[in-house]
């Protein structure tokens, strides 16, 4: 997919502007807007869901000036085209990637939606998948692999899948298996914690607008 230019300040004011004329309601809509797209793509099996959602914003944003004198109804509808064509735009990309790329990136989307609604982690399901998507990628690259790997959802074939993950890392079963659940403990304090954190400015902004 190609990706479109940085987004400038005035670009995001416009949108901001055309959201809402009040600037912190219109900050709350861009999050709730921005969520909800994460969510879809998330439920699409994008990886990337977070990068596809800023991306459709930012193209949003580009036109938010041409949009606001004319567009009739709930903005929130107009980017939900425009993530359809970018959600094309990613299908068709992945086409063109090596078939071994696109089975990791579906594997890794399925352990996304497994922890996003782990029913042992609190907040919202999408605070838990903004904070599971940052703390994913803040693993390193091999245990990244590992963890989603590990947590696959097809049940038929866990076994025999395990199995050549642990000869794949050099390790026995066993310590296979812990080292995942090490990962997977881990992922689930930093989820957490970046829930909690969410909260806390999510209150202080709520505070602050009352």
């Amino acid at each position: 997919m190609n990706k479109s230019s940085v987004l400038t300040q005035a670009q995001f004011d416009e949108l901001l502007q055309w959201l809402d004329h009040d600037r912190e309601r219109a900050g709350h809509k861009y999050e709730n807007i921005r969520r909800a797209i994460i969510k879809v793509f998330a439920a699409r099996r994008c990886y990337d869901a977070e990068e596809l959602a800023d991306e459709t914003l930012n193209r949003v944003a580009r036109k938010a000036r041409e949009l606001a004198p004319t567009y009739e109804g709930n903005p929130a509808l107009f980017f939900y085209g425009v993530a359809r064509n970018v959600h094309r735009e990613y299908l068709k990309g992945l086409s063109s990637r090596p078939v071994s790329e696109s089975a990791k990136i579906e594997d890794r989307s399925q352990f996304v939606a497994w922890a996003t609604f782990d029913s042992k982690l609190e907040g919202s399901n999408d605070a838990r998948l903004d904070c599971l998507t940052k703390c994913l990628r803040s693993l390193p690259d091999d245990q990244r692999e590992l963890v989603t790997a590990y947590y696959e959802d097809d049940k038929g074939r866990k076994v025999d899948s395990r199995k050549a993950l642990a000869q794949r890392n050099a390790l026995s079963v066993n310590a296979l298996r812990l080292k995942a659940h090490r990962l997977r403990q881990s992922l689930r304090r930093c989820v957490q914690q970046c829930v909690e954190i969410t909260l806390r400015h999510e209150s202080r902004v709520g505070t602050i607008c009352v």
